[in-house]
């Protein structure tokens, strides 16, 4: 039996004023939904989850990018204080030193061989040496490099002579070095820096036994 038109209209309005199930939920509400009802996600669900994970990953080169710039901006201070101190160093192995000096004159007075506890003693001394030769060739290697181009660069002419050609000349050839370190990008703050580092540690490194040629190159470009 065909119903009256009107009651076939009320039943359209009835329809278009009952919520229809809204697909615009956000991200989270998909995932939350999906846990809840213990199913796979649909395919707009899985889009908006897709989002979201997009939002919360970092990419690595970005993440990478962001780690080094951060390293890089650590003060120069702090860098330099996580370096074995040389001078500390020293004054350990000095106490050591003592040490080992008064076992072996016991070992020699009672005619043995060292006690596990004296040659834990001796174990840790040489560790220590070790420990230290190593970071002392490292910092002498770096000041080496960081102080090279110096090398190339000869010490200012002076001159006692009233000449004026003389002085001329002098001054001439001093304009002309400069020129040449000028050109060759030396930055005098940079130097200066590093002078100032190897000026402090210079006497550590002799006291370290550093190989003395290379104590004596680092004295001339200093």
């Amino acid at each position: 039996m065909r119903r009256p038109d009107h009651a076939q209209a009320m039943d359209g309005m009835e329809s278009l004023a009952q919520p229809r199930p809204s697909t615009h939920y956000g991200k989270h509400d998909a995932l939350i939904n999906m846990l809840h009802e213990e199913r796979d996600p649909t395919p707009l669900e899985q889009h908006l989850l897709n989002e979201l994970k997009a939002e919360l990953t970092v990419p690595k080169h970005r993440a990478d990018h962001a780690q080094a710039q951060a390293q890089a901006e650590k003060p120069t201070a702090q860098r330099a204080r996580q370096e074995l101190s040389i001078r500390d160093l020293n004054k350990q192995l000095a106490a050591l030193d003592k040490a080992k000096y008064a076992i072996s004159s016991k070992m020699l007075e009672e005619d043995r061989g060292p006690t596990p506890q004296e040659q834990q003693e001796l174990d840790r001394r040489t560790a220590l040496i070790e420990t230290r030769n190593e970071a002392r060739d490292r910092q002498l290697a770096n000041m080496l490099h960081a102080l090279g181009p110096l090398e190339t660069i000869s010490a200012p002419r002076t001159t006692t002579s009233s000449r004026a050609e003389v002085q001329r000349d002098v001054m001439q050839f001093n304009a002309n070095k400069l020129r040449a370190a000028q050109a060759q990008g030396l930055q005098t703050a940079k130097f200066a820096r590093h002078y100032a580092r190897a000026e402090r540690r210079l006497q550590s490194l002799r006291d370290s036994g550093a190989p003395f040629a290379d104590v004596q190159r680092l004295q001339r470009m200093m």
